[in-house]
């Protein structure tokens, strides 16, 4: 595909997969900006296109400015956020101010395995790039396929506001079967304990 807005992009596609592979290049592309000094001024989808497998954007210079940064990751977050719920047919209501408290609500509406990104995101301030989410599930899971898979929380996420892959925070969930194996394991053991002091009974 090429020469494409993002606008025209999520007009066409109702497939919430193809999106995610559009969104996790625009994080992509978006941190190499970044590093580079450079934010994007507006996240607009018809300002952002789409060339040659990668995007482009409508941006500005910068010095060392964190909380620009945070601030684009941040409207990063609620273009996703925003899409998602417009493909789930709620087009209006949600914004900044009231994504918080929506949050809840509007949990269906987002791919399972993006919920805890937007949970961190938008109620617990755990800023990170989407993309190095993505990289970070993927690493927990052996770099196995997880699109379809259930988990459960077991720690929070941290800041993933690094220069490189490699320093990423490890896993913050557990798969489902996991938890089945820790709850069989401790049947085996009050049975044996059970058994020990009837035998001694």
């Amino acid at each position: 595909m090429k020469n494409r807005t993002l606008e025209e992009i999520m007009s066409y596609s109702n497939d919430i997969m193809e999106l995610q592979t559009y969104f996790y290049q625009l994080s992509l592309d978006m941190k190499k900006l970044h590093q580079n000094g450079i934010y994007v001024t507006d996240f607009k989808p018809s300002n952002i296109h789409y060339n040659d497998g990668g995007f482009s954007f409508l941006a500005e210079n910068i010095e060392d400015n964190k909380e620009v940064v945070i601030s684009n990751i941040y409207d990063f977050g609620m273009l996703m956020l925003e899409t998602y719920s417009s493909k789930g047919g709620i087009k209006e209501g949600i914004n900044k101010d009231n994504v918080k408290s929506l949050l809840p609500m509007i949990e269906y509406l987002i791919p399972e395995n993006d919920v805890a990104y937007f949970r961190g995101l938008f109620s617990d301030n755990q800023v990170s790039y989407y993309h190095d989410y993505e990289i970070n599930m993927k690493e927990s899971l052996g770099g196995g396929k997880y699109e379809h898979k259930n988990y459960v929380k077991a720690t929070a996420i941290g800041a993933m506001l690094t220069d490189t892959e490699d320093s990423l925070n490890k896993s913050a969930y557990i798969s489902v079967p996991a938890v089945f194996v820790m709850a069989g394991m401790l049947i085996i053991i009050m049975i044996l304990i059970y058994t020990f002091f009837f035998v001694l009974s």
